[in-house]
């Protein structure tokens, strides 16, 4: 059986001291998560996530999808 994941991995996370600094939030259940720098983040891909980033500075990231066998 396999499983889809998503992967967050915050290289820098721009601007947080603006009023959107880039959460993450998860939905049903609500969490949000405030990223920091080298964090990792992995959910089940179909859970529905968003952000909203309104920084002045350059945020990197990489996400990627994966399967788990």
């Amino acid at each position: 059986i396999r499983h889809k994941y998503a992967l967050v991995y915050y290289l820098d996370t721009g601007d947080q001291q603006c009023e959107h600094p880039g959460i993450l939030r998860l939905h049903s259940p609500e969490k949000q998560i405030m990223p920091q720098k080298g964090m990792i983040v992995i959910i089940p891909a179909d859970r529905i996530h968003s952000v909203i980033y309104g920084g002045s500075k350059t945020r990197l990231m990489i996400g990627i999808n994966f399967y788990a066998f």
